[in-house]
């Protein structure tokens, strides 16, 4: 089971008992208003689709911070025992939360890109050689 923990903050592998939380999260209008359009997902699919948990966050959680701590540890995970030289994420220009946790992440928009099929994302991209852990954390 992969743990990643801060003082603040868990993330750990998707459970079976996270299910019925999990979709509730991802069937909420108001989560999935900035995704690709996609079925409803059900408890069969949602096994499948458990994997992409670091895809959705509630409007709740992204105004009060754990969206930002989460997003940090992840990138600060990825360039430590991770290993990678480059992390990027994308986000509906709409969705403005998500863009300023990007921000407040010490990432960069590096500009507009189409994924997923949908177009004009903002691209954020962080580097391992100029990427530096913010000093608001609290970590």
């Amino acid at each position: 089971m992969t743990r990643l923990e801060t003082v603040r903050l868990a993330i750990r592998t998707f459970d079976e008992a996270d299910a019925e939380s999990w979709l509730e999260l991802v069937n909420d209008p108001e989560v999935d208003r900035f995704l690709p359009p996609s079925e409803p997902l059900t408890a069969k699919t949602s096994r499948r689709c458990s994997r992409h948990v670091t895809k959705r966050n509630a409007t709740s959680a992204t105004a009060c911070g754990p969206s930002t701590r989460a997003a940090i540890a992840a990138v600060a995970h990825a360039f430590g025992p991770g290993g990678v030289e480059r992390v990027m994420a994308v986000v509906v220009p709409e969705n403005v939360g998500s863009w300023r946790v990007m921000e407040k992440t010490g990432m960069r928009q590096v500009g507009l890109v189409d994924y997923y099929g949908l177009t004009g994302l903002k691209k954020y991209e962080a580097d391992r050689d100029s990427w530096q852990l913010p000093v608001t954390t609290g970590e």
